[in-house]
């Protein structure tokens, strides 16, 4: 089965669990530093192991939207690992402004 990922300039490529794994080390190396590569790369193959991997099986034939699968990697860290998950939040917010996107920001009373 061919999954593919739908970015946002529209363009449709080959999903790669790789970017994913790579994008939760760099959230963890930024978290604990100290740890090391290895353990980074470790815990998020875990991570995408228990959690996202299930998911994306499931959408088989689908394309599937990169904020949809933003948000997959966000609730998946939250459970697992909040210190994490703040740094890979921080990192997506930083690149979307430096790509000149900006999030849809929530009105608070």
């Amino acid at each position: 089965m061919k999954r593919r990922v739908l970015k946002r300039n529209g363009e449709i490529v080959k999903f790669n669990k790789e970017n994913i794994i790579s994008s939760i080390a760099k959230a963890y190396g930024d978290t604990y530093p100290s740890r090391g590569t290895a353990i980074a790369i470790d815990t998020a193959r875990f991570v995408y192991q228990t959690n996202i991997k299930p998911w994306v099986l499931l959408q088989k034939e689908r394309k599937m939207g990169f904020d949809e699968i933003r948000r997959l990697v966000e609730n998946a860290l939250m459970r697992q690992a909040p210190d994490i998950a703040r740094a890979y939040i921080i990192y997506g917010y930083e690149r979307d402004v430096a790509r000149g996107l900006e999030r849809v920001k929530i009105k608070t009373k």
